[in-house]
């Protein structure tokens, strides 16, 4: 009887063991802003742009995206503030580097960054001036206050007086937890457990 229970010990342990395989996050999308609309043919002539966002609901933001016309090798600094920077001393929280692409979606991966429903949030894009903009000309669609740089200071400024700037497209992203599924080694685990209780009651072992 001992003998049988430190099998069947050593056969869980080792099972568990195996099949203990870690949970993996995907990153999925959260909001978008006008993400199926083109962005209008032009370039920027300032050097940065942003945008209050106030998520609808919370949730952590991981990634944002956005679509330039046109767009080279040169690096864009993705910025993520708590309020307006420049009106309402924003504090920055994220600041991240890519390397944009031409009528396609890119952008910055970075820290979980926790959104709350209702607040107010400033997302900026700084070295855009000569890229095709990442606006659409659509209307009507998902409008935002739009701030540029027009004193070329390096500080969002000024907010934008034409209506297409109010249009950005953007993709932001979360993380989803995706649930473990059992391995083989659980399965074979509980085969072998079985044959053995079987084979137990068989010799009258329990």
């Amino acid at each position: 009887m001992w003998v049988l229970r430190i099998l069947l010990v050593v056969t869980m342990v080792v099972v568990f063991s195996c099949s203990a395989l870690p949970v993996q996050a995907s990153i999925v999308l959260a909001d978008s802003l006008n993400d199926t609309d083109s962005p209008i043919n032009s370039l920027f002539g300032v050097p940065l742009i942003g945008w209050l966002y106030t998520p609808a609901s919370s949730y952590d933001l991981v990634r944002v995206e956005t679509k330039f016309w046109i767009a080279d090798a040169r690096l864009v600094t993705l910025e993520i503030y708590d309020e307006h920077p420049g009106l309402n001393g924003g504090v920055l929280l994220r600041s991240v580097d890519f390397t944009p692409l031409s009528n396609a979606f890119s952008g910055a991966q970075f820290a979980s960054l926790p959104l709350a429903a209702g607040e107010d949030y400033f997302i900026g894009f700084r070295n855009v001036q000569a890229l095709g903009n990442n606006f659409s000309g659509s209307f009507p669609n998902q409008m935002l206050t739009a701030w540029v740089d027009r004193n070329l200071n390096g500080s969002y400024t000024e907010s934008a007086p034409q209506l297409e700037f109010s249009s950005p497209i953007l993709k932001l992203y979360t993380e989803s937890a995706s649930v473990p599924t059992p391995s083989s080694f659980t399965i074979v685990g509980v085969l072998i457990v079985s044959g053995w209780l079987r084979a137990a009651r068989q010799r009258g072992w329990t």
